[in-house]
């Protein structure tokens, strides 16, 4: 994940409970991804499919 130079930011709806990854805070494009995407991306692993997408 170390060639990434941008700040990703996982939210997490209060309302549905649905997991969301926003490129940049000043983006509004949101990616829907899941918790498990989530965990693996705080691990430095960021999953192909959200790769592709960024």
């Amino acid at each position: 994940m170390n060639e990434i130079d941008h700040s990703l930011i996982f939210l997490q709806s209060n309302k549905t409970g649905k997991w969301w990854l926003m490129k940049e805070r000043s983006s509004n494009k949101y990616i829907s991804c899941a918790y498990e995407e989530y965990e693996q991306s705080i691990k430095n692993e960021l999953p192909d499919r959200l790769l592709k997408l960024l």
